[in-house]
């Protein structure tokens, strides 16, 4: 229990700092106007439905890596040749699917019409997603990072390098937005190069030191060879087909508010932000408890996996219901949470232009 406590709480807070960033780029659109957080919270939805498939596949690499690690124990060499095997098939990966991806983004428009969206709508949610999508392949590759200092102890550094992102983010977007007049092409710029910095930065951190540099995807060039993504997309794949399954009915929500109107849209966006604050909590819990499953299971120590996965459940289910009885009882207690995150971001961000 401890194990996963331990592991978890900072992937968990990672997670909650991400959401303030998506938190706070909301409190920007709303700013601007109410058809561009309505058209950049489509837009939104649009992106995080995409990456969702990406980020599926690719962030299997966690597991992969766990699962070598802990095959070093018995084989060290064996275990860390599967390790830098694992991170290069991600990063061929993540150039696939972001070329792939992105180029299919140019097929929004006539999909958001036959959803039948509010023209003006799709106008500002395409004027979002044209400099948003520069953000996929930092992040993905922020995701191999990610795994790989989660699965040897440093997963601490993934909180910094989140809390880097939003102080990054939040003075980029706010500047191009509104002191450039970018407007909502500039919230998605603003994001996609506080992604790239902290991909460097953190990219740079990893990589100076011995423990990852044996890991680094620019040695041993002959081992790339397409093969070292298969492992990824079988496991992957059904994962991501899951989660766009469950994803979908969510976002399906957001199409139907379109059909309302305007306003609906917007509305719409809010919440969203309510249920992203649960989620997050209960993602930052799966993260750490497959990690860990994919020790024990490299370590070919199956009594290990059960008791990991069994307490994650039971803290999954118990932190699950305790969430759901707050918002039962408290309803507003969403809404505080949300108007405290933004309003916390807006002093730090009138302090930083200060």
């Amino acid at each position: 229990m401890k194990r996963i406590l331990s592991l978890a709480t900072p992937l968990i807070i990672s997670q909650l700092i991400a959401m303030a960033l998506v938190l706070t780029d909301v409190w920007m659109m709303a700013q601007l106007s109410v058809s561009d957080l309505a058209g950049g919270g489509l837009g939104a939805s649009v992106y995080t439905f995409v990456f969702l498939v990406a980020g599926s596949t690719v962030g299997c690499v966690a597991n992969l890596i766990a699962i070598a690690y802990g095959q070093s124990v018995a084989r060290p060499e064996y275990g860390k040749k599967q390790v830098r095997l694992a991170v290069k098939g991600a990063v061929m990966l993540s150039l696939l699917l972001t070329v792939v991806l992105t180029s299919a983004f140019v097929y929004a428009p006539d999909f958001l019409s036959m959803a039948k969206q509010p023209e003006e709508v799709i106008v500002v949610a395409m004027t979002y997603l044209d400099t948003l999508k520069w953000a996929m392949l930092p992040t993905l590759l922020l995701l191999i990072l990610r795994g790989l200092t989660s699965n040897y102890g440093d997963a601490k550094s993934v909180m910094i390098m989140s809390l880097a992102t939003v102080s990054l983010n939040v003075p980029f977007s706010y500047v191009l937005a509104f002191n450039l007049g970018w407007g909502i092409a500039g919230l998605g710029l603003g994001t996609a190069l506080a992604a790239t910095l902290v991909l460097i930065g953190y990219g740079y951190w990893v990589f100076k030191r011995p423990t990852y540099y044996r890991f680094a995807p620019w040695l041993h060039l002959e081992e790339y060879e397409w093969r070292l993504m298969l492992p990824l997309l079988s496991m992957g794949i059904p994962i991501a087909i899951a989660a766009a399954l469950e994803m979908g009915l969510i976002y399906g929500g957001t199409l139907m508010a379109g059909f309302i109107g305007v306003t609906a849209l917007a509305l719409h966006q809010i919440l969203l932000q309510c249920l992203s604050f649960t989620w997050n909590i209960n993602f930052g819990f799966s993260q750490a408890a497959a990690i860990l499953v994919g020790k024990e299971f490299g370590n070919d120590n199956l009594d290990g996996v059960k008791a990991v996965s069994k307490r994650s459940f039971a803290l999954v289910t118990i932190l699950s219901a305790v969430l759901a009885v707050v918002f039962i009882v408290w309803p507003e207690a969403s809404r505080t949470f949300s108007n405290s995150m933004a309003k916390a971001n807006t002093r730090s961000l009138i302090c930083f232009l200060r």
